[in-house]
């Protein structure tokens, strides 16, 4: 019927079909081809075994006759010196040498993407690098106890400026703040004594006042050379600390990277991006002050004005609120007991002397090193557990591919075949860094060959074979360890 030819129309017609015996001739050719323009098979058995069964006849290609059978055990072992990969891609249509446009331009990508991958590893692992080194750092630093040694130091620095009146600095012996019959701040009265022995006890006393003026001096400039250069350590580690937390985080977010791409794409094709909650059409000026209003609430619950680094201009509301019975500022009144006479130092002059000094902290602001170096190992741990090892065993994978790419003699795989085996070699290197820490760390069989994790991660990229061959073994471990449950 005619709509049988409209169904089958412009359809492709099927070949003729071919014997087994005319495709192994016909890939004996190619093979042939192949092996003369990459100078294989040098020795001619294969060559002298193609000619031998190209020139039978139609009735004589049977895989019977002797020629076929040699033919048959020459293309096997060709194998050897030509894989079956490259075998059929000859049979596809490629030749060596002759590339084509759509092959070049997917070349040339899959090399931009590589360097583009290689970079992106070079600077995550020297953020990781920076971080591990900041992370040793603060371990050193937490291991003196800081906050104790900063207080201290603080203290004894307010107590030894109390013990340097300016008289004594004159050479003038110090006046009693009291007496027993005068008012405060007159000298004590004389007592009976003869002229030689006061002239004697005044001058001791003099010079006795002198050094220990003298020895609160050298114990003032001591503890301020000590307390400023703590200062200035813990000052340097924040903001190390700060730097490398913000870089671990733009690095680490692929994904608001990733909307950020589609809404680049969107915007060349004159799409922008969806809108968000907070950033919708519908809302109103009052629902957009509320929204604000809540997001400050949640970001100051918890602030802490001690926790300032710029504390200084804040001693006057806090004098106002101490010596008030309810200051201006409720939230200064909330945190007064923060600024309370502690051991009989007054915690404001603490404040005064370290704003005097120019300091950035005093001893209840100084950061929390234990809370910054857990901060600083959860991004370490996402960088060596998952970031760098996908990244490394992509990279194996990468040069991998390259490596082909440079010999004109070997196909070029497909893109998807590309992608499936990038994507294979990272997740290799992940799962490398999952096994590291119990398995592979204290294992002499890995110690011996001295590779690193990241090392690891490339050449098992790089090889696959290698991955797979360390999971057959573990399955046979695991399998021997099983079949022995139960057993006597």
């Amino acid at each position: 019927m005619w709509w049988h030819r409209l169904i089958f129309w412009k359809q492709p017609v099927a070949p003729p079909a071919t014997s087994a015996v005319e495709e192994l001739i016909d890939e004996a050719e190619l093979v042939s081809k192949y092996a003369v323009r990459a100078g294989l098979l040098a020795d001619g058995d294969f060559f002298r075994r193609f000619a031998a069964a190209k020139v039978l006849q139609d009735m004589d290609r049977i895989f019977t006759n002797s020629a076929v059978i040699e033919l048959q055990s020459a293309l096997a072992a060709s194998r050897v010196a030509i894989p079956a990969a490259t075998v059929s891609a000859l049979q596809s249509g490629w030749r060596p040498n002759k590339e084509r446009l759509r092959d070049k331009l997917k070349n040339l990508g899959f090399v931009l993407a590589a360097l583009l991958l290689m970079f992106a590893a070079g600077n995550l692992t020297l953020t990781y690098k920076s971080g591990a080194t900041l992370y040793e750092q603060l371990s050193l630093l937490t291991g003196k106890n800081p906050g104790l040694h900063y207080s201290r130091l603080e203290r004894q620095l307010l107590i030894a400026e109390h013990q340097l009146p300016g008289n004594i600095l004159v050479g003038q012996p110090p006046v009693s703040s009291t007496d027993g019959n005068g008012a405060a701040g007159l000298p004590d009265a004389p007592k009976t004594v003869s002229p030689a022995a006061a002239s004697q006890s005044g001058t001791t006393n003099a010079v006795d006042a002198v050094q220990r003026n003298l020895i609160a001096q050298d114990a003032s400039f001591q503890y301020v050379y000590e307390l400023t250069m703590l200062d200035k350590e813990l000052k340097l580690v924040k903001e190390k600390s700060d730097a490398f937390l913000a870089a671990a985080d733009a690095q680490l977010a692929v994904l608001g990277r990733i909307r950020n791409a589609v809404c680049w794409a969107g915007a060349l094709l004159g799409q922008g991006c969806p809108a968000t909650a907070t950033n919708s059409t519908g809302s109103t000026p009052q629902q957009v002050s509320d929204d604000i209003t809540k997001q400050f609430e949640e970001q100051y619950a918890s602030f802490d004005v001690s926790s300032l680094q710029n504390f200084c201009q804040y001693l006057g509301e806090i004098e106002r609120a101490k010596s008030e019975q309810a200051g201006s500022s409720p939230f200064i009144t909330q945190v007064n007991y923060l600024f309370d006479d502690a051991f009989g130092i007054n915690t404001v002059d603490l404040m005064r002397q370290n704003c005097r000094m120019n300091l950035n902290y005093y001893s209840q602001s100084i950061p929390n090193l234990i809370d910054i170096q857990n901060k600083i190992s959860g991004r370490l741990a996402t960088y060596s557990y998952l970031a760098l090892p996908a990244l490394y065993g992509a990279l194996g994978s990468l040069m991998y591919f390259m490596r082909r790419i440079l010999d004109p003699f070997l196909p070029n795989p497909s893109l998807l075949r590309m992608i499936y085996r990038v994507a294979l070699g990272a997740l290799a290197g992940m799962v490398l860094a999952w096994f590291w820490d119990g398995t592979f760390n204290n294992n002499e069989a890995f110690q011996t060959i001295g590779f690193g994790l990241f090392t690891l991660a490339f050449v098992f990229g790089f090889a696959i074979d290698v991955f797979f061959a360390l999971l057959d073994r573990f399955v046979s471990l695991s399998t021997a360890a099983v079949s022995r449950i139960g057993g006597p």
